[in-house]
């Protein structure tokens, strides 16, 4: 066997001994020294060497060609770089005939190898496994389905883009690590991630040395920090992830280490880990997240933007906040947010405080910020809260014709000066075993023997921890069925009535079977209202009043006990309350 040149006859290398499976042969010429630190296989003179104008060179047995880089054509190597630059011509794939100038490329500055004879390093690999292999394409651009497989890790990718007409199929073990900020994984075409519980698909950091060794060839002295590489981008329906390990990604303009842009993927059994920013960001998107670990992220775990999705069974901790949703005021989306656990996050377990209306159930927290949901803005649609971890209240408002319906054992919490201002309707059902619960941050027990340490901090609550309920003008009757009301009634001013709920003309609203107690000042407050409270507690106000009345109020109150208040019914000259029968006052 020997190569030759069909371009420069005179150059013959007659070859011996054996080349291995997937092993590599070294020819030097006249002596050992063009590579000093690496052995070579065969030292055989040829002339003066190959010609820096291009040469095709042929490895025959007999007249076979069995293998051959391209023809030159005049126009010289196809890959490399002479002009002191000197960074060798590599194959791609073995497997894909050496004839194809595609197949080709030129070192991609790293996995070099080798000292030449004046002690500097070699732009190349010699007896090593070319650089460009490394790659998932040759280019940066993917636009023929590819599949990768263990065999061949690790992977080393740059800016990667699969075209819209390809399919990046990544088998169980498969391990990439990216080489920067820009690097990543930019999925116009199907991104398919398919590892198994045993066998994860690993993507990483190209300094992240616990996965396939020190793939950079710097010992100990690079770690991997989250902004290392950019990105998963999901741009197209049909892409999905599973038991994949991503982490130290979010470097890029997408600030995610996936981002799900207008499509539909799903994302399952999976760890998203140390984001400079998000684990994941999802907008307009749809589809599922289901039974990931999403830690240790720098910004939010989950991020969704006028998506619909099964958020489900995940597990979320360590990061600036588990989940954060927003949405336009005009779209409609459907999401559920169900059985997933909240440990540890800096900030709030979920902050929903933007147009977006989801289910939540079955979820749990421990050791956040706010070990509960927190709701803000206005409400642009009917909504219903099923009970689930605490709903914290950030100045939460219903407008007009709008309902807010409050299902049995559902508990909501007031911070420092927020409250709840209601123009059309709540509907708050609970039960006696299960009533509604409105009260403070602070507040562990709610009046039923528990109900969680929602601030995450050893703090009491106290009457005026919170503003109130404002019911102001509506068409619509709200109703407050078993519920409590404790510890509001903050305001900011002196001159002002404090109270807990407070009634303003033309507010429709009847109370049944609801406790309002530890206020500051006054647990209800009306300015010509006119509701019904029916077999209800009043209590508690020790300094103030139960009720206070002004401009014309005129309650019905029925079968209602009032007691340690300081006046349980205070009137101005203008108001009165009719006695449906069965009060007490003590």
């Amino acid at each position: 066997m020997i190569i030759n040149s069909p371009t420069n006859h005179s150059l013959v290398i007659p070859l011996s001994g054996a080349i291995p499976a997937k092993g590599f042969y070294l020819i030097e010429r006249t002596d050992d020294n063009a590579i000093n630190d690496i052995a070579a296989n065969l030292i055989a003179p040829f002339g003066n060497g190959l010609s820096n104008n291009g040469e095709e060179l042929a490895l025959m047995l007999g007249s076979t060609t069995i293998d051959q880089t391209p023809a030159i054509n005049g126009q010289g190597w196809c890959a490399g770089l002479g002009a002191n630059s000197y960074y060798t011509m590599e194959r791609y794939d073995p497997r894909t005939a050496g004839d194809d100038k595609t197949n080709w490329g030129t070192w991609q500055s790293f996995m070099g190898h080798g000292i030449n004879a004046e002690s500097q390093p070699i732009h190349g690999t010699p007896k090593h496994r070319n650089s460009i292999n490394y790659l998932i394409t040759p280019s940066s651009e993917l636009t023929a389905d590819k599949t990768l497989t263990k065999e061949n890790n690790p992977y080393i990718a740059g800016e990667t883009l699969i075209r819209d007409n390809a399919t990046l199929t990544i088998h169980p073990g498969v391990i990439i690590k990216f080489i920067s900020a820009n690097s990543g994984l930019y999925g116009m075409g199907v991104i398919n991630i398919q590892g198994t519980e045993d066998d994860p698909v690993i993507l990483t950091s190209i300094h992240d040395d616990s996965y396939a060794g020190d793939t950079n060839q710097n010992g100990s002295s690079t770690m991997p920090h989250a902004g290392d590489w950019g990105s998963v981008r999901l741009l197209k329906d049909g892409s999905t992830i599973t038991h994949a390990h991503i982490r130290y990604a979010g470097g890029d303009s997408e600030h995610a280490e996936v981002k799900v842009t207008k499509a539909f993927a799903n994302i399952s059994h999976s760890i998203i880990e140390h984001s400079k920013e998000y684990g994941i960001s999802l907008d307009n998107a749809r589809g599922s997240i289901e039974s990931t670990l999403i830690q240790d992220n720098q910004s939010v775990g989950i991020f969704a933007h006028n998506s619909d999705l099964m958020i489900r069974s995940n597990t979320l901790s360590k990061n600036t906040l588990g989940i954060l949703l927003n949405g336009n005021a005009d779209e409609t989306h459907d999401m559920q947010i169900r059985d997933n656990r909240f440990e540890n996050n800096i900030g709030e377990a979920v902050n929903n405080t933007n147009h977006t209306f989801p289910i939540f159930s079955g979820n749990t927290a421990m050791g956040n910020g706010i070990n509960g949901i927190v709701l803000g803005a206005q409400m642009d649609q009917d909504y219903t809260l099923l009970p689930d971890l605490p709903y914290v209240f950030f100045g939460y408002h219903i407008p007009q014709d709008k309902t807010l319906t409050i299902q049995p054992g559902v508990i909501i919490k007031f911070s420092q000066s927020d409250s709840l201002t209601v123009a059309g309707a709540v509907n708050a059902q609970g039960t006696q075993d299960s009533p509604v619960i409105f009260t403070s941050i602070h507040d562990d027990d709610c009046g039923i023997g528990g109900c969680g340490d929602t601030d995450n901090a050893s703090t009491a609550p106290a009457a005026g921890d919170w503003f109130a309920l404002w019911f102001y003008a509506s068409s619509h009757l709200s109703t407050l069925d078993h519920a409590r009301v404790r510890f509001g009634g903050k305001s900011t001013s002196p001159a002002l009535n404090h109270g807990a709920i407070h009634l303003n003309p033309g507010s429709l609203i009847s109370f049944l079977h609801t406790t309002i107690e530890k206020n500051y000042d006054t647990g209800i407050f009306m300015t010509g209202a006119a509701p019904a409270i029916t077999n209800s507690l009043i209590q508690d106000h020790a300094v103030g009043n139960g009720l206070l009345l002004t401009a014309s109020s005129t309650p019905t109150i029925t079968n209602t006990r009032f007691t340690r208040n300081g006046t349980h019914i205070r009137t101005d000259d203008t108001s009165l309350y009719t006695d449906g029968g069965g009060n007490v006052m003590e």
